[in-house]
């Protein structure tokens, strides 16, 4: 075991990381960190991307802090050590980010002076962005479903682990009992799932409710069932309540399509303003035609005039509060970073005037004149790559590819450089495709730390754990590979260190 841990933490680890470095090169690339309490420790894993002409779009772990003092100025000195220390500091920092960035965004200033990047773009983590938009508007709501489905839980939690008393009385119903699930304040994934389960076996629910009384039920859940209380649950006998589930429920579906799509592993940043946009327009459609879901619609008509109303009022206002908040904290303007690198999707042929603008703003230096070649020749052969990409996958590749994406764009991008010498659209590539579309694999580092220190692994030391994130993330080859890797003459510098470090 000790050797073991030798070989992790003064062998393997630096020279995953050196590779790393190595690949990097002189491109630019883009920082993400985040921090995560483990117990006492305050730790922070440092992540970089950049794009390689030969392998796309590439991410590693560049470090892995711990510091109790969270503030932006000990995180951004912090983050000039690190860089200092890979040798990377002269490399173009394109873009910063962190997961709460719209609490701390005084550390992106503060990156942007220290090194002197008038140009960095700011990385929010996209997910957070459509979740807090959703949690934004729902507050305008008269009945707050997002507490409802908690408050349910802790009912039904609390009568599951005692007797079991809500499965005894869904047998009585001759129901079908479904697992109530929870709500998790932080991911808006969970509440469209949780409120589908609720409407599943809301009939039944209610029943039950009612049956014990108004004393012996949360009051948040009683304000639900207050009207109609003595007649079962049916599109018959919708209330006012109950119909604002299913709005939220409607709703829900859209966003929690969109985060699927934040979340995938195949979005891209050129994709982030059309999947955005999207979003926007979508409910921007259901405030102009007062759309507010088809059953919902549906049953309206069965409620007093004074109660439509009410929803109709509250489903405005969430509406209009949802879209604040998302021109608010997302971009949409036509000199967006996200408009303007949007074209490089290659969804259609290249542009020069736009790339001109792009270059502009973000100060890249080109040759518009050659540009003009490279452009020409790239989209000549634009039909031509999109074609070869395709055949070259399996048939079960390609369906399962179809379904996240059509091609991406950055596997273009690497059969085009592949093909053709175009320094001049390299820079402009190497500098968008540096920049994340959200912050999924900072959290990746996290979930794998967790499983690192787990109940039975508690008494791990940090250097440890650091050193085997490094191996996991930053060694891009399967086993059989790394094995074959070893037999190579550039493997050496590592076998020779493996056997140094087995002497001690």
């Amino acid at each position: 075991m000790t050797k073991v841990e030798a070989l992790i933490e003064a062998v393997l680890a630096p020279h995953s990381l050196k590779l790393a470095v190595r690949d990097i090169g002189s491109a630019p690339f883009s920082i993400s960190v985040d921090a995560f309490n483990i117990g006492s420790m305050k730790l922070f894993p440092v992540v970089i991307q950049y794009f390689n002409k030969d392998k796309g779009i590439c991410t590693s772990l560049l470090d892995f802090l711990e510091d109790a003092d969270e503030t932006s100025e000990v995180i951004v000195k912090n983050l000039r050590s690190c860089l200092q220390n890979a040798s990377l500091v002269q490399n173009k920092i394109v873009a910063y980010g962190e997961r709460d960035f719209e609490e701390n965004e005084s550390g992106f200033v503060h990156l942007k002076q220290m090194l002197d990047l008038p140009n960095l773009v700011p990385t929010h983590c996209s997910t957070q962005i459509v979740h807090n938009t959703a949690k934004h508007g729902l507050r305008m709501l008269s009945y707050d479903v997002e507490c409802l489905v908690l408050k349910v839980f802790s009912e039904v939690f609390a009568l599951d682990e005692n007797n079991g008393e809500l499965k005894e009385f869904f047998d009585f119903m001759k129901t079908d009992y479904t697992e109530i699930l929870r709500q998790v304040p932080k991911s808006f994934l969970a509440l469209f799932t949780a409120i589908e389960k609720l409407l599943k076996n809301w009939p039944a629910l209610k029943s039950y409710f009612v049956s014990k009384g108004e004393e012996d039920v949360n009051c948040t859940v009683w304000a639900f069932l207050s009207e109609h209380k003595d007649i079962a649950s049916n599109d018959e006998t919708i209330t006012l309540p109950e119909l604002y589930i299913y709005f939220v429920h409607n709703l829900m579906s859209q966003f929690t399509s969109t985060i699927k799509v934040l979340e995938s592993n195949y979005l891209q940043v050129t994709e982030l303003y059309a999947t955005f946009n999207k979003l926007r327009r979508e409910i921007q459609n259901r405030q102009e035609k007062g759309f507010y879901g088809y059953k919902v619609m549906q049953l309206l008509k069965k409620l007093h005039p004074n109660e439509q109303n009410t929803l109709i009022g509250d489903a405005q206002q969430t509406y209009m509060h949802m879209l604040r908040y998302l021109e608010k904290r997302f971009d949409f303007s036509e000199n967006s970073f996200y408009k303007l690198c949007a074209p490089l999707s290659l969804d259609r042929p290249l542009e020069l005037d736009k790339r001109c603008t792009l270059m502009t703003n973000l100060d890249i230096q080109v040759d518009v004149d050659e540009l003009f070649t490279e452009v020409s020749v790239l989209n000549d052969a634009l039909p031509i790559l999109k074609g070869s990409i395709i055949n070259a996958e399996s048939e079960q590749e390609q369906q399962q590819h179809e379904r996240h994406r059509q091609t991406g764009s950055s596997e273009v991008w690497v059969e085009f450089f592949k093909c053709c010498e175009a320094p001049n659209l390299l820079r402009i590539v190497q500098h968008v495709f540096a920049v994340p579309a959200s912050n999924t694999f900072v959290e990746r580092i996290v979930s794998v730390m967790k499983n690192l220190w787990a109940d039975e692994r508690n008494r791990l030391q940090t250097d440890l754990v650091k050193a085997e994130l490094f191996v996991h993330f930053n060694y891009k080859m399967t086993c059989d590979e790394f094995a074959g890797f070893l037999q190579t003459g550039a493997a050496k510098e590592l076998m020779a260190a493996a056997a140094n470090c087995e002497m001690f």
